[in-house]
């Protein structure tokens, strides 16, 4: 078990040149548990075989306000690491995609039920949630199918979901159980926070949120 609080970032530098020159195989990474060292923190971390670091933020869509969020919820980038991993340890990272960052995410916490407190514990605000939520909805379409009942647990997971009777700035979780959209020419006005204000097509149709019957 590696002392994160006393080995020195030389020390690991000198282990990975070691294990690219012995080309050994790159699950030895995780075997070891060797920490990585990200530059914008001063202790090193282990990377996991469910890994709550990105192999890049390249072609993530997402702007500097959503990754701030991401970064301060614990997700991590690999181009930010200071060791020059091999391209062969990228099996053990997250792909630089919303699906990808999506796992990650939920690599945060124990199991996705916390991450709504992570959330607020972290002090996200209102404008990055829905900014997060915006760039689900973009990319959502493009997710595989072999994952999407998992997928679709994690986004309903995460508290960036409007609901009727309460203000804009307070965002939810929801669940298939317990919320629903609201019927065909309901008064908006005398909804409560049963029903999910949600007008982004691509998510309507993902989460399969039911609708209320009439």
């Amino acid at each position: 078990e590696w002392d994160v609080n006393v080995v020195s970032p030389e020390f690991i530098g000198n282990v990975y040149r070691y294990i690219q020159e012995k080309k050994l195989p790159p699950k030895i990474f995780v075997d070891l548990r060797i920490p990585l060292l990200p530059t914008q923190q001063s202790t090193l971390s282990l990377l996991e075989e469910k890994s709550t670091v990105l192999s890049s933020t390249i072609g993530l869509p997402c702007d500097d306000s959503v990754l701030s969020a991401l970064w301060t919820l614990g997700v991590q980038s690999a181009s930010d690491l200071i060791v020059n991993y091999p391209k062969s340890l990228e099996k053990f990272l997250r792909a630089p995609t919303v699906e990808g960052m999506l796992f990650a995410l939920s690599s945060t916490v124990q199991e996705c039920s916390l991450l709504q407190g992570l959330f607020d514990e972290k002090k996200i605000t209102s404008q990055q949630r829905h900014q997060l939520r915006t760039v689900i909805n973009r990319e959502v379409w493009n997710f595989q199918g072999l994952h999407r009942s998992v997928l679709a647990e994690i986004i309903r997971s995460l508290p960036i979901f409007s609901l009727f009777g309460r203000p804009d700035d307070r965002l939810s979780v929801i669940t298939t159980t317990s919320h629903f959209l609201p019927p065909d020419e309901a008064l908006h006005e005398l909804l409560n926070d049963q029903f999910v204000n949600l007008t982004d097509k691509n998510l309507l149709s993902y989460l399969s949120i039911p609708k209320m019957p009439e």
